[in-house]
């Protein structure tokens, strides 16, 4: 093997090729690396440049040395730290439990410990960990924390660190445009998350609904008024909404089904233009004429829907892991339904993707190999059928996600993905947009502020936001 021309010195890319190899278990824990004179023959290389390479794994454990006997591949195999919050069931800790499994399985050099947390709890403790030099080397986000999480140099970028063909199986719209942050991809989606209108299956049978194929905007308005004057209605809900950040996701599919946005592909402010004014009278309309449930959150309106007491609820496709767990059932689909988000046939979305994301840290010592387990992740064909049918989320891979098309949970958010679009989080603001945007949302419908007023404000502090 010949070295080839490099800004690098030649002894740190032997310890690149020989680092590759370890990590890789080409040389597999406790064996014996070849003779440096026999490494030397192989790059073209002086005895003494070979040692330089060796050293540097020596200082960092790696290997060790025996004298008169070798150099051999350390015992303690290299640890990888992975937090997210997957493991925030008792279902999601045995998958992710396997998926490490298998990885290591593959690759006997290394081991992966896993950190769980909330959901909610993530982006603070990460932050946390950081600053507390404990941060771990990979950390499952939301794609819509990339561009604060990057503004703070808290995230490495990934070019270099996953092969072209993980990103080439990738949507370029749908998946890296939700995870780059000022032209550099910053984290990728493990799932991918459109948001679709879930529905209760048993109360859709009580209340007579027709719900086969795709609906307006106006079907939707009158199957809502359906329900709620349905004289075997005993208090269930057409709808759900959040009273916190929640409704803003109860709510975007329906913003985009009028053109409206909190903040444009341009990045300017355009909560009070006056496709949003059009959408909030329609949705204050909704309320008007059918019975809507009012959660303090997103958790609790799931609940309703479990208990029969909600027909309606606007959610991603993890939602179906959740369900499967709640409720024991093997096959969901038969008492769960899924529907495209009712838009207008002259718009060219009506949802928006919120991606469980993969991103690797700036202070992780291992980034290679973090590259190496992110791509094993979302790649490898086991992992991923493992990863899909447990969570609910649509497979990051298009080749994946295609063999999915027919069946009845997963086809109808694979199309409702080509409706979708990434939300515009490339500002480090971003979060804080949402948060004006769901405070408005929550003024409007139920504290019956003047809506243009409301929302003339809110544009008023995220355009001086946005301009600092």
């Amino acid at each position: 093997m010949s070295i080839e021309l490099s800004y690098k010195p030649l002894y740190r890319q032997i310890y690149d090729i020989l680092y590759q190899r370890i990590t890789s278990s080409v040389y597999k824990i406790g064996e014996e690396l070849p003779p440096e004179k026999s490494l030397a023959a192989e790059f073209g290389v002086s005895i003494s440049t070979i040692r330089q390479a060796v050293g540097l794994l020596v200082e960092e454990g790696l290997i060790i040395r025996k004298q008169g006997v070798g150099t051999f591949v350390s015992n303690n195999p290299l640890k990888l730290a992975f937090f997210g919050w997957i493991g925030e069931t008792e279902k999601g800790h045995q998958v992710i439990s396997k998926i490490i499994e298998l990885f290591e399985k593959k690759n006997p050099n290394l081991k992966v410990e896993y950190i769980n947390s909330r959901y909610e709890d993530v982006k603070r403790n990460y932050i946390d960990m950081v600053q507390n030099g404990s941060a771990p080397d990979v950390v499952q986000i939301d794609n819509n924390w990339t561009s604060s999480l990057a503004s703070m140099g808290l995230l490495e970028p990934l070019a270099g660190l996953l092969p072209d063909s993980n990103l080439q199986s990738r949507d370029p719209d749908v998946d890296l445009k939700g995870g780059t942050y000022k032209g550099q991809l910053f984290s990728v989606a493990w799932g991918l998350g459109p948001s679709a209108l879930i529905y209760n299956k048993k109360l859709a049978k009580k209340f007579g609904l027709n719900l086969n194929g795709e609906i307006t905007l106006q079907d939707f308005v009158e199957v809502c008024v359906q329900i709620s004057s349905h004289s075997q209605n005993d208090g269930v809900a057409a709808f759900g909404l959040a009273k916190n950040i929640d409704i803003i996701y109860n709510l975007y599919p329906f913003l985009s089904a009028f053109s409206a946005d909190v903040v444009d592909d341009g990045g300017q402010i355009v909560i009070d233009h006056a496709e949003m004014e059009l959408a909030f009278r329609w949705i204050k309309e909704l309320l008007e004429k059918s019975r809507v449930a009012v959660g303090e959150d997103l958790r609790e309106l799931r609940r309703y829907l479990l208990q029969d007491k909600l027909v309606f609820l606007q959610d991603g496709p993890w939602i179906g892991g959740i369900l499967r767990e709640e409720t024991g059932f093997a096959d969901i689909s038969e008492h769960f339904g899924v529907l495209v988000n009712p838009g207008r046939t002259d718009e060219a979305f009506s949802s928006f993707t919120r991606n469980h994301s993969l991103a690797i840290s700036s202070i992780s010592t291992n980034k290679d190999i973090a590259g190496k387990f992110v791509d094993f992740l979302t790649s490898d064909p086991e992992v991923t059928a493992l990863f899909v049918n447990n969570t609910g989320l649509l497979p990051a891979s298009r080749d994946l996600g295609r063999s999915l098309g027919g069946d009845p949970y997963y086809g109808p958010f694979l199309r409702q993905l080509r409706r979708s679009k990434p939300l515009n989080a490339n500002s480090p603001y971003f979060e804080k947009a949402l948060r004006f945007a769901a405070d408005a949302a929550v003024n409007i419908l139920f504290e019956e502020h003047d809506l243009r007023k409301e929302l003339a404000e809110k544009a008023y502090y995220l355009r001086m936001l946005y301009a600092d």
